[in-house]
């Protein structure tokens, strides 16, 4: 009777070795930290663009590209570029009869081609091309051109393609509306009197 009774003791000693705990429960992983998402970029507006090419010197060729009714560049495809002439001065022949196109420096006169994406980034390169035509600050916004064409019957809801055209051959300046689609089969075009009047400021009290 010892005899059993000690080898069922060593069994169950035996049994409780063999028993393995559970191991320690593990704290859950915290969830990554979360990254801020960047702000959509900024779209350059209408204003800010003729601000910006009224700003370089002899402004002569002004292209707003895929600008929509509110005056923003499309976020895919806006830009604009502009043509601007540099000189150190232009000829002053008294000869030269009134209205006649002045006369460039040739030898001191370069273009410069300048575009603006999206984001107001700018870029530029040097061009051959020379125009005695100048661009004067317009009287029109852009907003406004593109009410006249709406009201000419331009979808409200499209991107235009607009350009400033300088006063020329007895021309006033005005602007060059635009609207083309081929696969939907629109085509709208519409030059605008650059005639707008001025906006008067409220008086200050």
């Amino acid at each position: 009777m010892h005899v059993a009774l000690l080898v069922g003791l060593a069994i169950c000693a035996s049994c409780t070795r063999d028993k393995t705990e559970p191991p320690p429960a593990q704290a859950p992983t915290p969830p990554p930290p979360l990254i801020p998402t960047p702000p959509p970029p900024k779209q350059w507006s209408a204003p800010e663009i003729i601000a910006a090419a009224f700003a370089e010197p002899h402004p002569s060729e002004l292209r707003i590209e895929y600008v929509d009714a509110r005056g923003l560049l499309d976020l895919s495809d806006g830009q604009a570029t502009l043509l601007a002439m540099y000189t150190k001065g232009m000829r002053t022949d008294a000869r030269r009869r009134i209205g006649a196109p002045p006369r460039w420096l040739s030898e001191l006169t370069y273009s410069y081609r300048i575009t603006w994406d999206v984001v107001g980034s700018k870029r530029g390169t040097f061009d051959y091309k020379l125009r005695s035509t100048i661009l004067r600050r317009p009287r029109c916004s852009v907003q406004q051109v593109w009410q006249r064409a709406i009201a000419g019957g331009a979808p409200a809801a499209a991107l235009a393609v607009i350009e400033l055209v300088a006063a020329e051959a007895g021309r006033p300046q005005h602007w060059v509306f635009a609207i083309t689609d081929l696969p939907r089969d629109v085509y709208f075009r519409l030059e605008v009197a650059d005639d707008c009047p001025p906006i008067a400021e409220a008086a200050t009290p």
